[in-house]
């Protein structure tokens, strides 16, 4: 049976109670962020951290796969005065967005090539935010299931393109095991697409 994703997240975000507060991996890779330019989160769902990205000064855009999530994205970030634009994309099938980007954050979405490819869409000295669940996860909780958990020390073989700011993998105060990195692309020129 195909799963239609885009369905899927609509009908969940359709839903209420839908979690909406900033990853906490965030809030503390905040001072290591650059305070203008533009950045993009992916899969940020309701858009808590899109709206902590704006508060930080930065121009952002919200991507995700569910258009319904990127609606009240777009309502609670104008009701916040916070404005952000948003983009509806399915990351395994359409194009990454155009760039180049000075922050980018990944948080609870595992896709490896797009991880892999990361630091070709940041600009020089661009910096990159990503957590994400990991196996050790299932000692204490049954989902996600392991094909959306990363291995121990994963995600900074993933990100190995990029200068290492802060990486640790620990059970974070919401109860996950989580891998998070923080890291700069150096300031070397040339295209930060890869194109």
């Amino acid at each position: 049976m195909v799963v239609d994703e885009r369905a899927k997240w609509n009908d969940r975000y359709t839903a209420e109670g839908a979690v909406d507060r900033p990853p906490g991996a965030l809030v503390d890779a905040l001072p290591h962020l650059p305070t203008e330019g533009r950045a993009l989160e992916i899969a940020g769902g309701l858009g808590a951290g899109a709206r902590l990205l704006a508060d930080h000064g930065l121009d952002v855009v919200l991507a995700d796969i569910s258009s319904v999530a990127l609606a009240k994205a777009s309502r609670l970030a104008q009701a916040a005065g916070r404005p952000i634009a948003t983009l509806a994309v399915d990351f395994r099938t359409e194009p990454f967005p155009h760039g180049p980007w000075q922050v980018i954050t990944c948080f609870h979405y595992l896709d490896r090539p797009l991880l892999a490819a990361l630091a070709g869409h940041l600009a020089p000295g661009g910096v990159a935010v990503v957590g994400i669940a990991t196996v050790t996860n299932l000692e204490r909780n049954p989902r996600p299931g392991r094909q959306f958990l990363l291995e121990r020390g994963e995600l900074g073989e993933l990100l190995a393109d990029l200068e290492v700011i802060a990486y640790d993998e620990q059970w974070s105060g919401r109860g996950v095991h989580e891998a998070r990195f923080v890291g700069r692309r150096g300031d070397e020129e040339g295209d930060p697409q890869g194109a």
